[in-house]
This record gives C-alpha cells, sequence and structure tokens, in this order.
C-alpha cells in the first residue's frame, strides 16, 4: 500500500480461493491542451482464509476493504517534453475497513482475524461507505488513534 497507488497483501495470510471483488467508476474529462485528467473511485474487497475457521465470528472477520479514490493526468508527446509525458499521480485518497491495524501501519494489507485485540467497531454507516465508492470517503477507523 505505500506509494497509495497498489496495495501489497501480508504475507502471512492467504486468500480464499475467489478473486477479490472490485466496485467503482473511472471517468476522464479534458484539461489543458494535451492533458486528460482521469478519476478512479473503486472499492476493493479481499476475503482472507482463516487460519482456524473456529475463530470467525461473521463475515467482516474475513473481508478486508480499500477503498481508493485517485486523479491521474495523461500528457501526450505533441504538447509536453518526454520528461512530463504518459501517466502522472495527482492525487489520492485511501480508506481500509476491516483490517489488521498494525499491518496496515507496516504498509500491508491484513484480515481482522489476524489483531482481534486493537481493531474496534465502527458504526454501520461506515460500513457500508466502504463498499460504496459512490458514498463520500469513510473518516471514521477501526484503528486506535496512534
Amino acid at each position: 500500500m505505500s506509494g497509495g497507488l497498489r496495495t501489497n497483501l501480508s504475507p502471512e495470510h492467504r486468500l480464499l480461493d475467489v478473486p477479490p471483488k472490485v466496485s467503482g467508476t473511472m471517468t476522464v474529462t479534458g484539461g489543458a491542451l494535451g492533458e486528460l485528467t482521469v478519476h478512479t473511485k473503486y472499492a476493493f474487497a479481499y476475503a482472507f482464509a482463516p487460519d482456524d475457521p473456529r475463530t470467525i465470528t461473521g463475515p467482516m472477520d474475513l473481508v478486508t476493504v480499500l477503498r481508493v479514490d485517485a486523479d491521474c493526468v495523461v500528457r501526450d508527446a505533441a504538447h509536453f517534453s518526454t520528461d512530463f509525458t504518459g501517466l502522472w499521480a495527482q492525487g489520492w485518497n485511501r480508506y481500509a475497513y476491516s483490517i489488521n491495524c498494525s499491518a496496515f501501519d507496516r504498509g500491508v494489507l491484513a484480515p481482522t482475524f489476524s489483531e482481534r485485540s486493537t481493531a474496534t467497531g465502527t458504526p454501520d454507516d461506515v460500513e457500508a461507505a466502504s463498499f460504496d465508492p459512490a458514498l463520500p470517503m469513510p473518516t471514521a477507523s477501526n484503528c486506535p488513534a496512534p
């Protein structure tokens, strides 16, 4: 997850034998001459395999959600020098829900079942917004403040 635009999964945990689920949109708007801005709003849900299925109390013990809203600019060679052409990250915002907090602080995504001692509950509307990229990005965290 370092860099904001990629997800590093914890090497200590494996995903279930189902692909991650993705929901969201990508739109393109014109910018300055020779530029296009790409806006993305995605939610990624990863289902992790538990070490001991008897410890699982509900689906969110297995599922970790990452919301990412990102803007990138594409510049063409006809209007920009080669040092400034291609795809450039302009900014992003990310939010993780139902996570292992200490793993996330280390830059990797891991399930909550691997760290029950520090994660706390969050309101139902935060869970809904975590899965729905059309809603505003949540700000409440299930991790304690540093």
